[in-house]
C-alpha cells in the first residue's frame, strides 16, 4: 500500500491509522469490498483508482531508475576463505570529544 498510516505494523499488532483514529483507513483496495460502505461516487471511485495507478507506475519506474545507477556501481567479488584482503575500518563519528587519542 502507497499509505504509511495504511501499513500493518507488528510492532503495534494494527496500523497507525487505526492506532490513532480507532478504525481501519478506507483506501481504494478496500472499497471494491461490498462489505464496506462508502458513499462516494462511481466516477470519484474511476478517478482515484486511475491516480492510483500512476502513482504506482511513477513509482516503479523510480525504483527501476535508482536501481539501474545503483547496479552500475555494483561489483560481484567472490573470496574463498585465506584470501588476504584490506579492510577499512572508519570510525563512528560522535558528538563525544575524545581529545587527541580519538
Amino acid at each position: 500500500m502507497l499509505l504509511t498510516n495504511a501499513s500493518y505494523h507488528r510492532s503495534i499488532k494494527m496500523t497507525p491509522f487505526k492506532a490513532l483514529y480507532g478504525y481501519d483507513c478506507l483506501t481504494p483496495l478496500n472499497w471494491s469490498d461490498p462489505m464496506v460502505r462508502v458513499d462516494v461516487s462511481r466516477h470519484m471511485l474511476d478517478e482515484m483508482e486511475s491516480q492510483m495507478r500512476s502513482i504506482k507506475k511513477d513509482i516503479k519506474a523510480a525504483q527501476d531508475r535508482q536501481k539501474f545507477y545503483a547496479d552500475k556501481k555494483r561489483l560481484c567479488r567472490h573470496f574463498e576463505e585465506g584470501d588476504m584482503v584490506f579492510l577499512r575500518v572508519r570510525p563512528k563519528r560522535s558528538s563525544l570529544s575524545l581529545g587527541k587519542y580519538k
